[in-house]
């Protein structure tokens, strides 16, 4: 029996969420590492400085999985999504490979949506930054928020699936990340309404595992301080 350890900031959604999603749509037991530790913060900063015998890790999140009383890392957002989705039977093997790559290209538009109030460095503040700040964020509601709602609205299929004609995680991530635009950009959003009919209607987030995980402890609200943050002076309608 697999045992699941999950390393990500304890506060935020950010590029762990995917994983949590993956899991729920799994239905598989994990653990929250920094959740669940008395300061979580300190957990993840000693992971990045390599002082964990698993291994030293770029960034989060991280994975650790025991089998037989070894214990793997493994780490990169889209990565762990597609390792647990395949080691569970979420997608066929001739659909991982397209899974992959959606996968990838939301992670990408995350983090798009993250430079529109990080632009110059993730090193400064945003207060530092908050001029081209405005300028990333005009050119990322007009035309990239445009550019990747278009496209995944073109893959999704008649059942309102993006693999396999089934709930998939990247239904639940392509959904969790929608309602972070919503979250951030809703003068923005809201001037879209109707634009991408597939995607209003999808009905991932009522599917059981998601939606038990989604009404639970364990999702965690966005907030100013993760990659979908309001500040109403980098929102606006297009048109």
């Amino acid at each position: 029996m697999s045992t699941y350890e999950l390393y990500y900031w304890p506060t935020i959604p950010g590029r762990g969420e995917p994983v949590r999603l993956t899991f729920a749509m799994a239905e598989v037991a994990y653990r929250d590492m920094a959740r669940e530790a008395e300061d979580g913060y300190a957990l993840l900063l000693s992971f990045n400085a390599g002082e964990h015998p698993e291994g030293h890790p770029f960034a989060p999140p991280y994975l650790v999985i025991e089998e037989d009383g070894e214990r793997t890392l493994h780490w990169q957002s889209a990565h762990l999504c597609d390792l647990v989705a395949a080691r569970h039977g979420l997608y066929a093997e001739a659909d991982r490979s397209r899974a992959a790559s959606l996968g990838l290209t939301l992670a990408d538009l995350m983090d798009e949506a993250h430079d529109t109030h990080h632009p110059l460095a993730t090193g400064l503040y945003y207060e530092d930054q908050k001029d081209a700040a405005q300028v990333r964020a005009k050119h990322f509601r007009e035309e990239r928020i445009p550019k990747f709602l278009g496209f995944f609205e073109s893959q999704l299929d008649d059942t309102g699936h993006l693999v396999g004609g089934r709930p998939s995680p990247v239904d639940a991530v392509l959904w969790h990340v929608r309602e972070g635009l919503r979250h951030a950009f809703p003068k923005a959003m809201a001037s879209f309404a109707g634009r991408w009919p597939k995607l209003d209607a999808m009905t991932i987030a009522d599917h059981p595992p998601l939606r038990a995980y989604l009404d639970s402890e364990g999702r965690i609200p966005f907030n100013e301080d993760g990659i979908f943050r309001r500040y109403p002076e980098l929102d606006g309608a297009v048109e």
